[in-house]
């Protein structure tokens, strides 16, 4: 399933603050500057989206947990994505 370029940069935010608490806590802090920074180019609404989804909680996420996220905003399965962004 191909995903909307705005769709999967929301995943790999989701995933970096997940498995990167230095970027968690700066997106949690500074969600603006942190995202800037990053290369990620969100609109309000998306910054305010991943606000409600709790980044706070994200350093304890499963991958079952993360995708039950992710699937929040359109993403159906992230293994690839999890297991692309690990290994680099």
């Amino acid at each position: 399933m191909a995903l909307s370029i705005r769709v999967e940069q929301l995943a790999w935010v989701i995933i970096k603050a997940t498995y990167n608490e230095e970027f968690r806590d700066r997106l949690i802090k500074h969600p603006d500057q942190a995202l800037a920074d990053e290369g990620f180019d969100l609109s309000q609404k998306e910054i305010q989206l991943l606000k409600d989804l709790n980044p706070e909680e994200w350093g304890d996420l499963s991958v079952n947990d993360l995708n039950a996220r992710l699937s929040q905003v359109g993403v159906p399965d992230v293994a690839y994505m999890v297991t692309n962004m690990v290994t680099k």
